[in-house]
């Protein structure tokens, strides 16, 4: 078999010093890009709160008038928070998630979802979201990555829901109206008690009874649509 030439081989090394030194000079201009400039809403948490929850240093990352991006030095894990404004409530998403659980945060309806990394509230017209991406996975014998992320959610939404009037200009969270699980008292009184001579009953159902009972999202909304008009 023929040996390589020499001047074969030098190319070779040239070649390869070449691309070392591209890819040490691309790896140094990604290192120096700047970091996002934080706006207004990223105000919602601070990167010390978000590092005490998750027991991982962030800065902000990517964000914008209703979005901030918590991003880890991993470049794994990151804590995002949205606010999205809207009738849309924690009963009506139910149907898009598999593993829904509900629960509160500052007496504000909530869901929590994506085996616990995520966590929805109805806040001030419109719903607030946070969710944990990339949550590394715990040592041996401590509690599961998902019941982590949880915990930290649970910390870090009351701070993000109490904060957010006061970010966007809108009405305190406790203003929002929500759906009751009991019958409406108030509402029945305002119909008659026969009609015609004839007795009628008054059921009133608040919406999550609804969906409760299989109504479609779409036609609960459709409902409360109309009663809005």
């Amino acid at each position: 078999m023929p040996l390589p030439s020499p001047v074969r081989g030098r190319r070779i090394l040239t070649l390869a010093a070449v691309l070392c030194l591209a890819g040490t000079s691309a790896a140094s201009a990604q290192d120096t890009s700047p970091a996002p400039t934080p706006g207004p809403f990223c105000a919602i948490l601070t990167p010390a709160e978000v590092t005490e929850s998750i027991d991982l240093d962030v800065i902000i990352g990517q964000n914008d008038g209703s979005y901030c991006a918590y991003d880890a030095a991993n470049d794994l894990t990151s804590l995002t928070v949205q606010y999205e404004t809207g009738s849309t409530t924690v009963v009506e998403l139910k149907p898009f998630f598999s593993d829904p659980t509900d629960t509160t945060v500052g007496g504000q309806p909530a869901m929590l979802v994506l085996d616990g990394t995520a966590l929805y509230v109805e806040a001030a017209a419109g719903l607030l979201s946070l969710q944990l991406l990339g949550y590394p996975v715990p040592r041996l014998g401590s509690p599961g990555s998902s019941a982590i992320a949880t915990a930290a959610l649970e910390v870090l939404a009351p701070v993000a829901l109490a904060r957010l009037p006061s970010i966007i200009g809108g009405p305190a969270a406790t203003s929002m109206p929500r759906p009751s699980p009991a019958p409406d008292a108030d509402l029945a009184a305002l119909f008659p008690t026969s009609i015609g001579g004839e007795p009628i009953e008054v059921q009133t159902v608040s919406a999550s009874q609804l969906a409760e009972q299989g109504v479609s999202a779409a036609t609960v909304q459709a409902i409360t649509d109309g009663l809005a008009a």
